[in-house]
């Protein structure tokens, strides 16, 4: 008795935010966006009450005098809501036997060996992605656990750190960062205005009868009267008589495998994630057979999908410069007078751009501490001496290295990097054992020369036949890497494809047709 009134009056002088924080950690979440209402509460106590517990409830209490806590509000599963039908039931098998009489259950089956339950309420985009890389027979490269190479949640956080996805969940945009990262191609449309219902429709039947390609949506829960908000999920089938789409849910503890009708679904990708202020949407996703794993670069958290709203300043201000030169236009006269001396004026104008930058606006990191023995496995090891040593081959490389050392400018070019920390599952430092052999090897200007080969500049529109500097100094640059090392030409092209959905939000949004600009 002394040690409940001992913890009653501890609770009872706890601070109000503590208490607020430990009633918000139980409730269920799926995104950022999604808090269960009293009413919710009030509904889901009364539908999934304990019959035992409900007729003592009106017993009076032996111990008054004793504060005790209510127990946490807790759910198994839900009911599914009239717009969907559940996979196990009658109808649903029904459903499934004509979808697979109708040839347009091919996608469902290496879906269906790998299910998945997701581990965290806001980890529904990540399971998903998980379930897609196993089912399409992505070897990721990397061991899971023992000699097993296999995806998991944990390996997925080369755009967004996991403890970040744990809290808020992704977006569309870093859902197909994450895809890219892991050698998939993704071809995404956002459901706006320009999108069309005929065409999404023709998608789902078509996929729907292969194997080697899968359709994840991206869509609002409530839109199909669901508890939650954005959630993600892959499409397993299609049944043409119906117009209905499986939906493989990876929150299972939730929902079990539903079938919707698929205009329904269309009306909950229009709707607008807060996260984003744009619409929802769906991705055609396949393996990329020729890519394999980055071993040395990626972007900064400066130049990230995780921001939420624009670029630090510094950053802003460098893409405006550097924008506004590549985009200046060149007549046929001016294309050839300038090729002998085309490669060090774009070099020079890259380093002045790079002025503008702030101590803490670096554009690149690594994909682990380069300096770090212990997180380095000797083939990785063999790798990134390697791409390092064809780099330093290129004849970019050499022109900046001259330029740096012409024009002193090796702080400019000192900011366009940070190294990367690796850390363990706990979120501490991992306590590395430092191999300065290695790190002498690699020089700002490698950062620099790298940064410009993967470069996504945008395609112009010539007028009467002229281009841009950008247009020539991709051209020039792509002859050079043809000639380059596969691990060099495997690096920059997955760095590229990474800047491309990076920069896409602040340049071009060639997804959903718009012609939005940071810099207007």
């Amino acid at each position: 008795m002394k040690d409940i009134q001992k913890f009653a009056r501890t609770m009872s002088s706890a601070p109000a935010a503590k208490v607020a924080k430990m009633e918000y950690d139980i409730q269920e979440k799926e995104t950022p966006t999604e808090l269960i209402t009293e009413d919710e509460v009030h509904k889901d106590n009364k539908e999934h009450k304990n019959p035992v517990m409900s007729q003592e409830a009106d017993k009076p209490c032996v111990h008054q005098h004793t504060q005790i806590m209510q127990p946490p509000t807790q759910f198994y599963r839900r009911e599914l809501p009239d717009t969907c039908i559940s996979f196990s039931s009658e109808e649903g098998k029904l459903v499934f036997r004509k979808a697979l009489d109708a040839g347009h259950l091919n996608s469902y089956f290496s879906l269906a060996s790998q299910f998945r339950t997701q581990e965290e309420p806001a980890y529904c985009g990540l399971s998903t992605l998980v379930m897609v890389l196993n089912a399409l027979a992505v070897d990721p490269g990397r061991v899971w656990k023992g000699p097993w190479r296999w995806y998991h949640e944990d390996m997925l956080e080369c755009c967004v750190p996991l403890q970040i996805i744990q809290e808020k969940g992704i977006t569309l945009r870093e859902f197909v960062c994450l895809a890219i990262c892991n050698y998939l191609d993704v071809v995404t449309t956002y459901v706006d205005h320009s999108a069309s219902l005929k065409d999404f429709r023709e998608i789902v039947k078509e996929l729907t009868q292969v194997d080697d390609k899968v359709l994840v949506c991206s869509y609002s829960r409530k839109t199909l009267k669901q508890t939650g908000a954005g959630h993600f999920s892959p499409i397993g089938a299609y049944e043409p008589e119906r117009d209905l789409v499986l939906l493989m849910d990876v929150a299972r503890f939730k929902y079990p495998p539903h079938w919707v009708s698929l205009p329904l679904l269309w009306e909950a990708m229009k709707t607008v994630d807060s996260e984003t202020g744009s619409s929802r949407g769906y991705c055609i996703i396949k393996r990329n057979q020729t890519t394999e794993p980055m071993v040395l670069f990626r972007t900064s958290p400066h130049l990230s999908v995780t921001l939420k709203s624009e670029f630090p300043e510094g950053i802003r201000t460098f893409l405006k410069e550097w924008e506004t030169w590549l985009n200046v236009t060149l007549s046929k006269a001016e294309e050839e007078s300038q090729k002998s001396s085309f490669m060090d004026n774009a070099v020079f104008a890259f380093i002045r751009s790079l002025s503008v930058l702030g101590e803490d606006d670096a554009l690149l990191s690594t994909q682990i501490d380069m300096s770090c023995a212990k997180a380095l496995t000797q083939t990785h090891m063999c790798c990134v001496e390697n791409l390092v040593e064809a780099l330093s081959n290129t004849n970019l490389h050499k022109r900046v290295e001259s330029i740096t050392r012409a024009t002193n400018a090796s702080q400019e070019i000192r900011k366009i990097w940070m190294p990367a920390v690796m850390y363990n599952t706990n979120g501490k430092s991992s306590g590395c054992i430092h191999r300065d052999t290695f790190s002498d090897k690699l020089h700002d200007s490698a950062f620099l020369t790298a940064l410009m080969f993967a470069w996504p500049y945008k395609e112009q529109n010539p007028v009467d036949g002229a281009v841009t500097r950008g247009d020539l100094l991709k051209k020039i640059l792509h002859q050079e890497l043809d000639s380059a090392l596969h691990v060099l030409k495997n690096e920059i092209e997955q760095l590229s494809k990474l800047l491309k959905v990076v920069l896409k939000k602040y340049y071009h949004c060639q997804d959903c047709g718009c012609k939005t600009n940071v810099f207007k």
